[in-house]
């Protein structure tokens, strides 16, 4: 509303009258702003409390019902949380258990595969001082006659040409043998 010059009235008093009469918007603009920042905080408020975070009551309020209810949700949610942990512990205890179990036999296992190992290589290095071959099942058999294989005059030459560096194509084309044998040969020398 347009304030009108008095001429009666000085301009001090003008101010004064234009100063009193627009107190009015700015004090509701005011409350207004108010307002709706307490009701946007309450808002975030309630988004961030979490689920199961009880909500505060003012002093002198007496629990109702729905207090009461939530009182026991969360009482049998821990109890139904403390029985999954005693299981999870249970069988936790349990595997651990199986695996020692398993460890042990494991180590059994390679304790028993080293023996024989040691076995096997007194077998070798006895046979290599002897000149004859061992068979080895387990058992120690350097006392019983094992004969050895003479080496086929075909295997001789086979080997002997390998040697000399041809490729097993060149040897059966040289001993007129089939491709197929002297590879045999070759690959039964290797093992």
């Amino acid at each position: 509303m347009p304030i009108a010059l008095d001429p009666i009235l000085p301009d001090s008093a003008v101010f004064v009258l234009a100063a009193s009469r627009s107190y009015l918007p700015g004090m509701l603009m005011a409350s207004g702003v108010l307002l709706l920042t307490f009701w946007f905080l309450v808002r975030v408020r309630k988004k961030l409390r979490r689920p199961g975070q009880p909500i505060r009551r003012p002093l002198g309020r007496k629990p109702s019902f729905a207090d009461a209810a939530s009182r026991r949700n969360e009482s049998s949610t821990r109890q139904s949380i403390e029985a999954i942990t005693v299981e999870a512990e249970e069988l936790v205890r349990r595997m651990a258990a199986h695996l020692d179990n398993k460890s042990a036999k494991i180590e059994l296992l390679i304790k028993q595969a080293d023996e024989r190992l040691e076995q096997l290589q007194k077998a070798v290095n006895r046979s290599s001082k002897t000149g004859s071959a061992i068979a080895y099942d387990g058992a120690d058999r350097s006392d019983t006659n094992v004969q050895t294989h003479p080496i086929d005059p075909t295997s001789q030459n086979v080997y002997q040409l390998s040697d000399d560096g041809l490729a097993p194509i060149q040897i059966a084309q040289k001993l007129s043998e089939g491709v197929g044998k002297v590879e045999l040969i070759l690959a039964l020398r290797d093992n």
